[in-house]
């Protein structure tokens, strides 16, 4: 499609992204997104009774179109291809504009910057908008792993692909 928006105007994008996925602009310099081509070799020549054992031919290439049943372990057929690309850019998304919400809430409400909180509970305490909390921060931040932890393990058990956005 010619009148397609891309990254770079005048730049030509690859032949598998097509411009169906949202923000596809045609950028993939590295071809991550390209579907892996695989090659099928004959059998070595395993006699050992030669001198020399000869390497097998390429018989093929090929290209995985078998669709995985996905489990826990392996939800893709993939690591690099383009439905976990898909997922991991929303779920990052999700996770940068929740932070910069709650930097600049943060920020708002107790007048402290967000480069600065650390240090300001460090010397202070823990605390929640000025009000004491009674946990250390070792404390918290194990509570803050088990809960993210959790999240993260209940969205990953899911098989659904849309289910797990």
């Amino acid at each position: 499609n010619s009148d397609r928006p891309l990254w770079y105007p005048g730049a030509t994008a690859p032949e598998w992204l097509d411009g169906s996925l949202v923000g596809d602009y045609g950028f993939d310099p590295l071809g991550l997104g390209k579907p892996k081509e695989y090659l099928q070799f004959d059998f070595d020549s395993l006699d050992q009774n030669l001198s020399k054992n000869l390497p097998g031919d390429v018989i093929e290439t090929r290209i995985e179109t078998a669709d995985l049943q996905p489990t826990a372990l392996q939800p893709y057929t993939d690591v690099f291809g383009l439905q976990r690309f898909r997922e991991c850019e929303l779920i990052h998304g999700r996770w940068a504009m929740l932070a910069t919400l709650g930097a600049l809430t943060v920020e708002w409400l107790t007048g402290v910057t967000w480069q600065d909180a650390g240090k300001v509970e460090l010397v202070q305490g823990s605390s929640y908008l000025g009000q004491p909390l009674p946990f250390s921060m070792s404390t918290l931040i194990w509570i803050e792993v088990l809960v993210i932890g959790y999240i993260e393990f209940q969205r990953n058990s899911e098989m659904d692909p849309e289910r797990r956005l």
